[in-house]
């Protein structure tokens, strides 16, 4: 069971996240974006990427322990609180401190915030409709 919830959720997901990361490295170190380039833009997905991945992790980890569907929905309200609280923390200083990279930052950061959000959502409903002998 724990390798199929394994399947099912991180290892998806990294590849998302390999995936996003390379293309926004790509379009930044490439220059094509040189008004919207950024110093710090690897600074978002330091911080989603581990974000996100033990996210799913503990999702995963208290649906083994627990082998309640339900605690797949509260687990993830709680989860998804926590992550918002601290997106803000961490958007904090661009959001107080304006200046010319603030507005590029902010919006590269729920450029990425947002395909992220879609794909652990989508990786979640896989696990709420796993059969019932998995579960």
């Amino acid at each position: 069971m724990t390798e199929e919830i394994i399947k099912k959720t991180l290892l998806p997901f990294s590849l998302v996240a390999i995936l996003l990361l390379a293309i926004n490295a790509g379009l930044m170190l490439s220059g094509l974006l040189e008004n919207y380039s950024l110093k710090l833009w690897w600074a978002v997905h330091l911080f989603l990427i581990p974000l996100t991945f033990f996210g799913l992790f503990f999702i995963a980890k208290r649906l083994k322990q627990t082998q309640k569907i339900t605690s797949i929905g509260k687990n993830y309200i709680l989860y998804t609180v926590i992550k918002m609280i601290l997106s803000i923390i961490f958007l904090l200083p661009w959001l107080l401190f304006k200046d010319d990279s603030s507005k590029p930052m902010v919006i590269q950061f729920f450029l990425i915030f947002f395909p992220f959000l879609l794909v652990e959502t989508i990786l979640l409903v896989r696990l709420l409709n796993l059969p019932l002998d998995e579960k």
